[in-house]
This record gives structure tokens, C-alpha cells and sequence, in this order.
């Protein structure tokens, strides 16, 4: 549930044109923002780690590949943490643990440690990834300040 001084923030946020985002300030972009810069970065696939490195700030996430479960409760961190699976040819993401000072978009939209993201990365053809990311953001509780 958003409230009022989370809209109030937003406007702020969307009126500036982004100029307090994190990236602006060098800290990483977070999930899901991160996929959707347009700023190259690679997926380095090794067995039981998936690595992702961002060009933006020299920023890295970790998907860890081993079979193992999402932590009941993760240290909050910008990238969160990551457990993957292969389903098919698309690499699942699932990721929680996100402090509450990233951005959703590059618009301003917040969100708080409580998000989920869950992203599918196909790759398309040679040169292309599909990437669809869902975030959930249960009992959701705005951060009033910037």
C-alpha cells in the first residue's frame, strides 16, 4: 500500500529528473533498475555461480546456482541476494534482501526491504537477452525521506 508521502516523494523524484538517484550519488542501481540502464553488463556464468558485472559503477551482483534457498533473512544490501535456476533456457532469478534505498526505475519509484524480484533471462539469439523481472513488495512501508 503506497501513501501519500510516498507519491509526494515520487513527484519530487520525477520532477528532479532523477538528479538524487543512487547512481548519480555512485552507489549501484539495484534490482531490478540495474537490467533496465542503458549500461552494458556481463553475465559470467561459472558452476553454482552466475556473476553479473555492471559497467556502472564497477558494480557486481552474485546469483548463486547451487541448489540453494533464499535466506530467511539476508543482510539488506543494494543488489540483495540471488539463487537461480535453469527452467528450461531461461536462467530464474530469484532475489530478496534489498536495503530500502534503491530505486525500482530510473523514475524514482521506492520500495522497501521487503521486495521480491523475480527475473527470467533468455537469451534470444546472438548478441540479444530477454529479461522479464517481476517485483512483489508485500506490506509495503514507504521511506518518507530521501
Amino acid at each position: 500500500m503506497r501513501s501519500s508521502s510516498d507519491a509526494a516523494l515520487f513527484r519530487q523524484r520525477a520532477e528532479a529528473f532523477g538528479k538524487d538517484g543512487p547512481i548519480t550519488h555512485c552507489l549501484a542501481a539495484g534490482v531490478p533498475a540495474g537490467e533496465l540502464l542503458a549500461e552494458p553488463f556481463k553475465i559470467v556464468q561459472t558452476p553454482g555461480l552466475t556473476m553479473m558485472l555492471y559497467e556502472e559503477n564497477t558494480t557486481f551482483r552474485q546469483v548463486f546456482t547451487d541448489g540453494r534457498k533464499l535466506l530467511d533473512d539476508p543482510r539488506s544490501a543494494w543488489m540483495g541476494y540471488s539463487v537461480g535456476k535453469w527452467e528450461g533456457d531461461s536462467l530464474v532469478v530469484d532475489t530478496t534482501g534489498f536495503n530500502d534505498r534503491g530505486w525500482l526505475d530510473a523514475f524514482g519509484h521506492s520500495h522497501s526491504e521487503a521486495l521480491h524480484v523475480t527475473e527470467r533471462f533468455r537469451r534470444r539469439d546472438f548478441g540479444h537477452i530477454e529479461c522479464k523481472s517481476q517485483s512483489t513488495i508485500p506490506r509495503f512501508t514507504p521511506r518518507c525521506s530521501p
